[in-house]
């Protein structure tokens, strides 16, 4: 008989709040494709115990898409790291 093992705690996805800034330099007009550089700062908050965290993009020249996969994968990671942090502040073991 195989033993049951206990599901590992989650946060639920509706009790988080996320956001991001951006920001992008350059010339504009014409041209202004090959020297534009853009950045973006990603956050997570867990609305019951108001714990954030934000990570950085660094600076660069990304297409739409890439910066959209940047955030997204940024975006895990901080949700990743949230768990943790949660699950310390209300002293859930296993965590």
């Amino acid at each position: 008989m195989a033993k049951k093992r206990a599901a590992l705690w989650a946060l639920d996805p509706d009790d988080l709040s996320w956001g991001w800034h951006g920001a992008s330099s350059g010339k504009r007009g014409q041209f202004a494709r090959q020297l534009k550089t853009t950045s973006a700062s990603v956050f997570v908050t867990h609305r019951p115990t108001g714990i954030r965290v934000e990570g950085q993009i660094p600076d660069g020249h990304y297409s739409k898409q890439q910066m959209q996969a940047r955030r997204e994968q940024l975006a895990r990671q901080l949700v990743s790291e949230l768990e943790q942090k949660v699950a310390q502040q209300l002293h859930i073991k296993g965590r």
